[in-house]
């Protein structure tokens, strides 16, 4: 799986996730909600962590934080998005965007 590129503030992307009623080009505002911050996001977060961490062997846990940036960094920070209209769209996963060209 390769690694994509953080998203900054002010870029426009197009979505394809998992609402094809969103699809099309919108403005990236942030990581979303300050990631750390959404509801969302934190509880999505723990429970892939809890499930993934306590499956490792206990020499695996030592080093579980750089495992699960190369297994889940991919899903994390999450995006809030806004379309041109004000709408917005938050926990939006990195994989479900590309740039617009």
């Amino acid at each position: 799986m390769s690694t994509l590129e953080p998203l900054e503030p002010g870029t426009r992307v197009v979505y394809y996730g998992s609402l094809p009623e969103q699809y099309g080009i919108w403005t990236v505002v942030g990581p979303c909600g300050q990631w750390e911050h959404c509801e969302r996001c934190v509880k999505a977060f723990d429970e892939l962590w809890e499930q993934w961490y306590w499956s490792l062997t206990p020499r695996d846990r030592a080093r579980a934080g750089d495992l699960f940036d190369r297994q889940f960094g991919h899903l994390w920070p999450r995006y809030e998005l806004e379309r041109a209209s004000g709408e917005v769209l938050l926990c939006v996963r990195r994989s479900s965007l590309t740039l617009t060209t």
